[in-house]
């Protein structure tokens, strides 16, 4: 079996070049490696706006063909985003038909909501998933506004690295309920959210937090948790050996993140057994039984009183924490992978 990977690379204007969010595009060579795989580049014209974004993705594939007639004989494509991955994945079959597949993510969604029904884009985009020999989703949030498309979908896993599987017994022998947040320190994680809830909380537990992450919300959180009564701590970034201990020495696993396409930590907080509460409609939301392996909170007040009663109920921890535990095992790579060729050979059967 040969794969290759075709990654998408805007063509950025010289006069944008030296901004950070254009600079490692504009570096990229044509073709590179990572982890043993080829990975050769295909430009793209993307104007900047969100309405006008796409509207020139045709061009891209008639300036790319001889690129793109390299892989007339290939057997499928997964394209990893609608705009503007799955553009190339669509025009492949058109042109060769080649079948394809598409992982809807987070920020597809967002764009779509920001697109009128009317608009060209959106024609297109609806055009590109209904060509789609499957389409994929990572959360129940996605899966169901893909649905309002008049588009059926398939929910899927995201594998996670097998040392959150390794069983270690937690050390601490004091009373204190730790709580754990993992991401960066970006508004939409709302982590600002568990901070509140945290100097909120006067029950009679002993409780810290602590925040694995950074960026541009630092200071303002840093500043949140100056007049906490209990211990609130920042730790930066983390690599995966340190956030595996982490989880299995944490009981409360706290992240009510917004436009989540799916949250590795959470299965990885779950893995390592923690009690887990998510924001509803985002991230893992769909692949577990709520209230039962995992909680997810609406709304501020919500999540407030979610978290308090975990703080004061070490037997509802401890029950969410071991369901949870057993659930992620679905999230081993071997589980992944075996489902996804599954997927694959179902196409190849269909389309042979």
């Amino acid at each position: 079996m040969t794969i290759d990977v075709l990654f998408p690379k805007e063509i950025v204007p010289f006069f944008l070049k030296k901004k950070s969010k254009y600079s490692y595009i504009s570096q990229l060579p044509k073709q590179f490696s990572l982890q043993d795989f080829a990975i050769a580049t295909i430009s793209y014209f993307r104007i900047p706006s969100a309405v006008l974004s796409f509207l020139l993705i045709h061009i891209s594939c008639i300036l790319n063909k001889k690129k793109l007639a390299k892989y007339k004989d290939y057997d499928l494509t997964h394209a990893h985003y609608i705009l503007p991955d799955a553009y190339f994945s669509y025009w492949l079959k058109k042109k060769y038909q080649i079948p394809y597949v598409i992982s809807v993510r987070g920020s597809d969604c967002n764009f779509i909501q920001r697109l009128p029904h009317w608009w060209y884009v959106h024609k297109l985009i609806r055009r590109i998933l209904s060509n789609a020999d499957t389409v994929l989703c990572h959360n129940n949030g996605q899966q169901q506004m893909i649905e309002k498309l008049g588009i059926q979908s398939q929910l899927v896993k995201h594998g996670i690295d097998p040392i959150f599987f390794e069983r270690k017994e937690k050390t601490s022998t004091d009373s204190i309920v730790r709580i754990l947040s993992v991401g960066a320190l970006i508004p939409i994680k709302q982590i600002d959210w568990v901070v509140k809830a945290v100097m909120s909380y006067n029950g009679s537990q002993k409780v810290q937090l602590t925040i694995v992450g950074d960026g541009p919300e630092y200071e303002k959180l840093e500043k949140l948790s100056e007049s906490s009564s209990h211990s609130i701590l920042f730790a930066g970034r983390k690599n995966k050996y340190e956030l595996s201990e982490l989880y299995q020495q944490t009981d409360i696993f706290a992240l009510p993140g917004r436009q989540e396409t799916f949250g590795l930590v959470f299965a990885e907080a779950m893995a390592g057994g923690c009690a887990v509460i998510g924001y509803k409609g985002q991230g893992i939301y769909g692949h577990f039984q709520e209230d039962r392996d995992i909680l997810f909170a609406s709304s501020y007040n919500d999540f407030e009183t979610k978290i308090h009663r975990l703080i004061d109920d070490q037997q509802r921890r401890t029950s969410i924490a071991q369901q949870g535990q057993e659930q992620s095992k679905s999230f081993s790579w071997e589980e992944v992978t075996r489902n996804y060729s599954t997927i694959y050979q179902k196409i190849w059967q269909s389309n042979a």
